[in-house]
């Protein structure tokens, strides 16, 4: 997505995004980051907020969410 942002910037200087706000806390765009950065190697390391991934997870769930608990985190079921 920041590729894609910066390509559409350099291309039109004059372009604004009006919807990033939006974009960037839509539920779907957190999960997917918070994935991510629970998946890396370092994600055990506290960041920059001094916070790990299990931190984070205890105090606000998961996936980042509030009021989401790890324990509520849907699954999806395949099929076979």
């Amino acid at each position: 997505m920041q590729t894609k942002l910066h390509r559409w910037a350099v291309a039109d200087s004059g372009r604004r995004f009006d919807d990033l706000f939006n974009l960037v806390h839509d539920p779907a765009t957190l999960i997917a980051a918070f994935d991510r950065v629970a998946g890396n190697r370092g994600a055990r390391t506290p960041g920059v907020d001094g916070l790990t991934v299990a931190d984070v997870e205890e105090a606000v769930g998961a996936p980042g969410l509030p009021g989401q608990h790890p324990a509520q985190r849907t699954t999806r079921r395949l099929s076979g």
